[in-house]
């Protein structure tokens, strides 16, 4: 509203409604600001209360503070790559690696796009992205404001469809595109397109060419006109190449189908076209999706251990995410699985996930999986200890302030009975997530105090 306002104060043609359209663009944006200045009084409290969208901008830290911290992040994500950006679909990584110790006082959900989707671009894309993007709402904006322009008699329309145009922008600023608004962006850009001046510049009507022969083509037989058809696709290539031509063959073609359709029985007509057009859709769409849901449907489905690396397989884009879940899965079920079975699944689970993280070496929450898997068993074979302290290690890497990764730096030290690595675990928890609160820190604190004991234990029992 506010943009369709201002573009018709701007361009509008009635004096009274260009003054009437500039002052209601000012009053809601006066209205926005002293909202925002007085969403800590009470009366905007109690209207908060009664309804769900005015909370969400009201408490602060609901949605606000984490789309705060992912413009950071992918700021900061652009700046260390500024050419070609982390790639599609990889703004998770840059946001944990940019988290801040004070960013969230609880683990956050994992944040896999920016909300925000010209930084999203810029992030993944760097400028080889994001200039054309930025070039195609510049072109889209530019004709928008053309096409009400040249709008005489619906200019007040024209003006909210552009407003609706810089709606839809503004609404990319705080979330990603969705498949849903996809025909609104197609449709806004479609009508913009149509300021073009290739656009405007067609004619509005199209004499068909007539051949002289149509006149007596029902006399002439149908060797000759076929003769006649194939003498005529042999002419000039100048004159089949004429924008005029086609657009004219084209319409021709459109009646002749429309013909053919009349000569249908009504109820084909109306009935079993629709018909079948839906079903070829609907069947392409199920094609389209076959093996993602074939995929899901292994993954939550119970199976033999030599069934799992097939399933796991079915569909490599989506992968990690299963194998990931198997790994944290498994890790709390070894200690309970038959002794006979329990080497083989660890060394399932292994090849797995060593191509989890082949696949996405930059993954943290792949990482820190593979950490927990393999110190758990570890309890059977020693070796992936090791290998649980080097998944640790670059988890910590991947992301230097995240709750996960230093609450599995804890766990690691506690299960190396590294007294001191756990001490300065632990501190380092205490400093950067403080208010993770005292259930958390007492636990591991009792933890820590535990293997004091028993290494004191160890210690006396050997001096002894």
């Amino acid at each position: 509203l506010v943009g369709g306002a201002l573009v018709y104060a701007v361009w509008g043609d009635s004096r009274r409604l260009r003054y009437l359209a500039g002052g209601a663009a000012i009053a809601v944006v006066a209205f926005a600001i002293l909202f925002s200045l007085a969403r800590e009084t009470s009366p905007v409290q109690r209207l908060a209360e009664r309804n769900q969208l005015l909370a969400r901008m009201v408490q602060e830290g609901f949605t606000e503070n984490a789309r705060v911290v992912s413009v950071r992040a992918a700021l900061q994500a652009f700046a260390a790559d500024p050419i070609t950006g982390w790639g599609p679909e990889n703004f998770f990584v840059a946001f944990r690696k940019f988290q801040r110790p004070e960013d969230f006082d609880t683990p956050p959900e994992n944040q896999d796009q920016t909300h925000n989707r010209p930084l999203e671009v810029l992030s993944g894309t760097g400028l080889i992205g994001f200039l054309p993007y930025a070039a195609m709402w510049v072109l889209i904006l530019m004709l928008a404001i053309r096409r009400v322009r040249l709008e005489q008699a619906s200019r007040l329309f024209a003006a909210l469809i552009a407003g609706a145009a810089l709606a839809y922008l503004v609404h990319l600023l705080f979330l990603f595109e969705t498949s849903n608004a996809m025909l609104l962006f197609v449709t806004l850009a479609a009508w913009a397109g149509g300021a073009e001046k290739a656009v405007s510049a067609l004619p509005e009507k199209v004499e068909l060419p007539v051949p002289a022969s149509q006149a007596a083509r029902r006399s002439i037989d149908r060797r000759q006109r076929r003769a006649e058809s194939r003498a005529a696709s042999s002419k000039s290539e100048v004159s089949t190449r004429d924008p005029a031509v086609r657009q004219a063959e084209r319409i021709v073609l459109f009646f002749q189908i429309r013909r053919l359709l009349s000569r249908m029985p009504r109820e084909v007509v109306d009935y079993g076209l629709p018909a079948a057009v839906g079903i070829a859709v609907l069947l392409t769409l199920f094609g389209m999706n076959a093996r993602i849901h074939r995929a899901a449907y292994f993954v939550i489905r119970p199976a033999p251990l030599d069934e799992i690396a097939p399933r796991l397989a079915t569909f490599p884009g989506l992968g990690t995410l299963g194998r990931t879940q198997f790994a944290d899965v498994a890790a709390g079920r070894l200690p309970t699985v038959d002794p006979a079975a329990r080497d083989e699944l660890i060394a399932i689970v292994i090849a797995e996930l060593d191509r989890a993280i082949e696949s996405e070496p930059e993954n943290i929450l792949v990482r820190l999986a593979a950490a927990r898997f393999f110190g758990v068993a570890s309890q059977w074979r020693l070796d992936l200890l090791a290998r649980a302290r080097a998944e640790t290690d670059k988890a910590l890497r991947l992301g230097p302030h995240t709750h996960e990764a230093h609450a599995q730096a804890v766990e690691q030290a506690l299960r190396e009975k590294d007294l001191p690595s756990a001490r300065a675990a632990v501190q380092i928890w205490k400093t950067e997530h403080p208010n993770q609160g005292a259930e958390s820190i007492n636990r591991f604190d009792s933890r820590v105090e535990a293997l004091a004991s028993e290494l004191a234990g160890k210690g006396s029992g050997a001096g002894g």
